[in-house]
């Protein structure tokens, strides 16, 4: 009896391989569940002037810790296996707060993964570009990498690498050129004026410089003054000392007196001091009869 059933199992145990029964799970247990499906590899390129060590740590990824240095000018090909990593590096001065330390996740599914070192001046980073004016400008820039972007009015985040351009554009019927250092903490704004601000006096006369200023009117009724300079300016002078508050610059006045119209030049200096006198052409003085006697 005994016989038949050491039979009828081998008949079973057989009919189950060879249909297949068994083979997912002799496939599954033959393989951890944290191994993944397969290997990738963690490609970095080091393209800066100095070495470089990287620390890359398991997340949810079973190979453990390792330390990877990656000479200046070369690359190195590691392979680990599929799971999630963390990665950390310091080789550059980014000149913002904390120690400076770079760090990040990478996941490898089976595809690999290429991260790219770059020299210290010259960080990819976003940099802002404030279009002041009322239309899409094309920019050029020159410098470590060259970039032709379009910029729309308002704000505007442009992916480059830090260091000195040259930039270009065209606005206002005017070829702009200047240069620029980008800061490798992501901080630099390039501006791009409207029309407007170009032709502003203040551009021709410096910064506002608001000061009092003292008119002294020596005629016997009031005058109407006209001043054009930093900022233009239309006064009703006082017979009198007069003080107004003007913008520090040179001026072109005129003021009517005398049947005719009276003109020049003046200069309000930054602290206020100096003087401009608005005489008639003649100044009568008032007899007194006791002074007289």
């Amino acid at each position: 009896m005994k016989k038949h059933k050491i039979i009828f199992v081998a008949l079973l145990v057989a009919l189950l391989v060879s249909t297949g029964a068994f083979q997912n799970t002799i496939a599954a247990d033959s393989r951890s569940p944290l191994l993944g499906d397969g290997k990738s590899v963690f490609r970095i390129v080091n393209k800066s002037y100095v070495d470089v060590t990287v620390t890359v740590s398991p997340i949810t990824g079973p190979d453990p810790e390792r330390t990877i240095t990656i000479p200046a000018g070369t690359s190195d090909d590691s392979e680990f296996s599929d799971g999630t990593y963390g990665y950390e590096y310091q080789y550059c001065d980014l000149g913002g707060p904390g120690d400076d330390k770079i760090d990040g996740e990478i996941d490898l599914d089976g595809k690999d993964y290429k991260m790219v070192l770059y020299p210290c001046a010259h960080q990819p980073i976003k940099m802002l570009v404030m279009n002041h004016l009322s239309e899409d400008v094309s920019l050029d820039l020159f410098g470590y990498d060259e970039y032709s972007v379009d910029i729309e009015p308002g704000k505007n985040k442009v992916e480059l690498f830090s260091g000195d351009y040259i930039y270009d554009y065209d606005a206002c019927g005017l070829d702009f050129t200047g240069e620029v250092h980008v800061l490798k903490n992501g901080t630099t704004t390039l501006i791009l004026h409207s029309c407007e601000w170009f032709t502003h006096p203040a551009r021709i006369h410096g910064h506002p410089n608001p000061v009092k200023f003292r008119i002294i009117n020596h005629a016997s009724f009031p005058l109407i003054l006209t001043l054009i300079g930093p900022e233009n300016y239309l006064v009703t002078v006082s017979p009198g000392v007069n003080y107004y508050t003007l913008v520090a610059g040179s001026y072109r006045y005129s003021y009517y007196l005398d049947y005719v119209v009276r003109s020049g030049t003046m200069l309000v200096t930054k602290n206020g001091i100096g003087v401009l006198m608005l005489s008639p052409s003649y100044l009568f003085e008032v007899f007194n009869e006791t002074e007289a006697e």
